[in-house]
């Protein structure tokens, strides 16, 4: 374990008490791969009634394709670092490690920017426009829904360790 991790054996700062605390968590009841693949459906429907094709073009899709491999590359990645820290990848579950490695040193929310690149790699690939713009409210919820309020959490679970983490790895990128 790095010194910056604070571990299942290490009680974090204001580490619950009690039983109602260990239930914890970041309170996100609606999970931001279940928010990119409505928005993801909601294009394809929408394309279904009024299409909004993007023009051919070998390098729109082969644009597409690589940010599908970059979500998936960073994807597996991150989740090996969920693995290697034991930690649950859904947001409403207590967490037992603030996470510092991997492609958390350099992004706080790599699973949600491999979310945003698989969705815009499928509009691209897919050659649908109302995919593509079907991302822009799928980022605001992540933003302004999930990732406030996980920050919060985390915050709350882990203290000044979580405050010099956010201070030194940005958001997104």
């Amino acid at each position: 374990m790095s010194e910056s991790q604070v571990g299942p054996d290490t009680p974090p700062p204001n580490a619950p008490r009690n039983r109602a605390a260990e239930a914890d968590h970041a309170h996100v009841h609606v999970p931001p791969p279940m928010v990119h693949g409505l928005s993801i459906l909601l294009g394809m429907g929408a394309a279904g009634l009024l299409p909004l094709r993007l023009p051919p073009s070998g390098w729109l899709t082969a644009t597409g394709a690589l940010l599908l491999a970059v979500a998936g590359i960073l994807a597996g990645w991150g989740f090996r670092e969920f693995q290697r820290s034991r930690n649950p990848v859904p947001p409403n579950r207590p967490v037992r490690a603030l996470m510092t490695r991997g492609p958390f040193r350099f992004s706080r929310n790599p699973l949600y920017l491999a979310l945003a690149l698989l969705h815009g790699g499928m509009g691209l690939v897919l050659a649908n426009g109302w995919v593509l713009l079907s991302l822009i409210p799928a980022l605001l919820i992540v933003r302004y829904y999930v990732i406030p309020r996980e920050e919060a959490y985390l915050r709350r679970r882990f203290g000044v360790t979580y405050a010099a983490y956010a201070a030194r790895v940005r958001r997104w990128l």
